[in-house]
């Protein structure tokens, strides 16, 4: 349906896409049409639930993969202080696609830090709990191995921690889908926000029988995150 629409939307640009004229040949209306149909094509695409992901799980799961068991951070706002505070979120994120993919094909994400600063850097200005989380993963995907991260998905260290995009699937986001659908419980990533810190990304639905997230201990209470960190 999707796909005949679009068809029908640039047959009426046939004019403009079939002839090679010169930039002082085409008129205002014709640059408006080309504006029109780029909004079109780029609606379309953020919208296709038919899109093709260039990283997929088959690909995905030649990374390395290891097993976690260490402490982990994490702030909470104190209206959600208790373990349903771990069970992650399917909103659009660095490593998950959220709203931009199919409702039936969206998943949860846990972001966790190596340390409680790092873990501030993902919040807004506010009164959060810093808490520290036992962590216990049998199979997590490690990017912080940058070599055969760019081996394997022909991702470097630059599209990793960049800005991803709001409004369409990036280079991040493949990766999140494809290891959530290779049944990873995880991966470890180098932060976006602190270099030489590392993020722990959790994908609660993956977790398997024997597998482990729970709170350890409150390391502050009342923690008032600065405007400066959380903006």
């Amino acid at each position: 349906m999707q796909l005949a629409e679009m068809t029908k939307t640039l047959s009426n640009y046939s004019r403009l896409l079939g002839e090679d004229s010169s930039p002082g040949e085409y008129l205002p209306t014709d640059l408006s049409q080309l504006l029109t149909w780029k909004a079109k094509i780029d609606k379309y695409l953020q919208r296709s639930a038919s899109r093709t992901l260039l990283i997929n799980a088959a690909i995905a799961s030649a990374l390395p993969r290891r097993v976690e068991d260490a402490c982990w951070y994490t702030v909470m706002p104190g209206y959600i202080f208790s373990t349903s505070g771990l069970t992650g979120s399917p909103l659009i994120s660095r490593f998950n696609a959220g709203r931009l993919l199919p409702r039936a094909e969206r998943f949860r994400t846990l972001y966790l830090a190596s340390d409680i600063t790092t873990a501030s850097f993902d919040h807004p200005p506010g009164i959060f709990y810093a808490v520290r989380v036992r962590v216990e993963l049998q199979s997590v995907a490690d990017l912080t191995d940058l070599d055969a991260l760019e081996k394997t998905l022909g991702i470097d260290i630059h599209q990793l921690i960049g800005p991803w995009p709001r409004t369409a699937v990036g280079p991040t986001h493949e990766i999140g889908i494809a290891l959530y659908r290779a049944g990873y419980e995880g991966l470890r990533a180098p932060s976006a926000a602190r270099l030489g810190k590392t993020n722990l990304v959790v994908f609660p639905q993956n977790l398997k029988s024997g597998s482990k997230v729970a709170i350890d201990s409150v390391e502050a209470l009342a923690f008032n995150i600065p405007r400066n960190i959380g903006a």
